[in-house]
């Protein structure tokens, strides 16, 4: 067990000292009661790797000194970080009023940072109950953590009041009016409206250099990588997000790859999204001319902690 987060808490953050924890990979699984939920990706724990100390970005767009609300507050804005934003909580007076992920499109994050991962899925417009709220001025932040545990807070003086509240805004979530396909249309990449994808794996020495390319449709790419996984699907679900972009060509190089003493493979799958269709491919982890190691683990390991976006 990593901790017990007590009832009545102000934070659902929890920062986790690995600098213990031998290296590898980790499923992180949470206990509420009778419900149990396993983290969204699997945890890399690397003590090689330099620290993340890049501050997450942190966009808001409502509300700002001044801003004036009844019954409901409109939180909305954008963020995104290096690697991956963790959590975004919401606090009026120091007490915890919501906690949530970016999930919407934001094309202003997007053509902006078009290098940082989850650009594309950025936004995100929460509408918060505050019918409970006493009258009159309150302090409210709002602060992005990243999985390595920074942070970049926003605050605001707020008025709780009866008249002349702030207007609603429309956070900017759709570029254009949605394109109908007539009855019985299917694009011609067969990918369900998201583009189809190529997958090129390329092993020199101890480098792996990925491409992958998607249709026209494709507007954004991921890529996924397992020793256990074998399908899209299963990959898609369990394996390890190595990249995620904006746009429909993506590439990638990861180094000072081990050689494992025996045949052993490890699989990749590049889509276009949910729904799309993907590559699937693996490669023989025997072929790299890194140093002699006897776990294909170990491998896998090494090359999700040296792979890099290129």
């Amino acid at each position: 067990m990593i901790k017990t987060l007590p009832a009545g808490r102000s934070s659902d953050v929890l920062l986790w000292d690995t600098s213990s924890i031998p290296e590898g990979t980790y499923n992180i699984y949470t206990v509420t009661g009778l419900n149990t939920s396993m983290s969204e990706a699997p945890i890399v724990v690397s003590h090689s790797r330099a620290q993340d100390t890049s501050l997450p970005v942190l966009h808001i767009d409502v509300p700002v000194n001044g801003y004036r609300f009844r019954d409901t507050l409109q939180v909305s804005g954008y963020s995104l970080d290096n690697v991956r934003i963790a959590i975004i909580e919401v606090h009026m007076d120091g007490r915890l009023l919501d906690s949530f992920k970016p999930d919407s499109f934001d094309s202003r994050a997007r053509d902006a940072y078009r290098q940082s991962p989850y650009a594309s899925s950025s936004g995100f417009n929460r509408l918060i109950d505050t019918s409970t709220e006493n009258f009159g001025s309150h302090n409210l932040t709002v602060t992005a953590y990243d999985t390595a545990g920074n942070s970049t807070m926003h605050s605001a003086m707020l008025t709780k009041a009866l008249d002349n509240l702030t207007a609603t805004f429309s956070p900017p979530f759709q570029e254009a009016s949605p394109i109908a396909l007539s009855e019985g249309l299917q694009p011609k990449d067969g990918g369900g409206g998201k583009g189809r994808a190529k997958l090129g794996l390329k092993i020199s020495k101890n480098k792996l250099t990925v491409t992958a390319f998607g249709g026209k449709l494709c507007a954004s790419m991921r890529l996924f990588a397992s020793i256990s996984a074998k399908t899209q699907n299963t990959l898609s679900a369990s394996g390890i997000l190595l990249q995620s972009i904006s746009g429909r060509s993506l590439k990638g190089v990861a180094t000072k790859i081990p050689r494992l003493s025996k045949k052993g493979k490890i699989y990749f799958l590049a889509d276009c999204g949910a729904g799309s269709k993907g590559a699937v491919k693996s490669i023989n982890a025997r072929n790299f001319s890194g140093k002699r190691v006897k776990s294909l683990k170990k491998v896998f390991d090494v090359l999700v902690e040296n792979y890099r976006p290129s």
